[in-house]
């Protein structure tokens, strides 16, 4: 990637700032940024339960930041969410070192630096879905938190055992993955069972 320096992540040391697994954003507090859908889903799955982490922040706060914290408040959010403000590009690297899944709920994005240092880095991500990911391989490359560590897997086992004389075709095992609660595309099938 032109502009980008390679990254190895066995020379980046984890962050110790934020104690127990998070989640990480680094991003400019500004509205396409979308951290407000953030906030919103990261409450929902905490009521269902379902989110065992902390969600840090880092970058500047615009203008934008007071209105975020009342929803951080008014969703009950202060003991989740931690922003750290900004800081050095070398934090930045060791935040996303130690993250569980880098987070990019952008609206719009010229690039996305960061989806393609946490890739360097080996980190998970969940983004947006937005033209410019898919072109830098996410979420093909890259599931979410809700990838068990076993998509590939799943669809090894279903085309190895599905009828050669009437194979299940992309979209049959998309379906068959979404009652099972794995949301999946199907060129992401697709290229999987390319790889077989």
């Amino acid at each position: 990637w032109h502009g980008i320096r390679q990254l190895s992540p066995d020379k980046i040391t984890p962050s110790d700032l934020v104690s127990g697994p998070y989640l990480y954003y680094p991003a400019v507090t500004l509205p396409h940024k979308n951290h407000q859908l953030l906030f919103r889903s990261i409450a929902t799955l905490r009521d269902q339960g379902r989110f065992p982490y902390r969600l840090v922040l880092t970058g500047a706060k615009s203008k934008h930041w007071p209105q975020l914290e009342k929803e951080i408040q008014s969703l009950s959010l202060q003991e989740v969410v931690l922003h750290l403000g900004y800081v050095s590009y070398g934090t930045v690297l060791s935040l996303i070192r130690g993250a569980e899944s880098l987070v990019f709920p952008s609206r719009c994005e010229g690039f996305g630096i960061p989806v393609i240092e946490a890739a360097m880095l080996e980190r998970k991500m969940i983004t947006s879905q937005l033209d410019v990911f898919a072109e830098i391989g996410v979420p093909d490359a890259h599931h979410p938190l809700s990838h068990h560590g076993g998509d590939k897997d799943k669809i090894e086992k279903l085309v190895k055992d599905e009828d050669p004389r009437d194979p299940l075709t992309d979209q049959a095992i998309v379906e068959i993955l979404e009652k099972e609660g794995i949301r999946i595309a199907r060129r992401t099938v697709a290229k999987y069972r390319e790889q077989l």
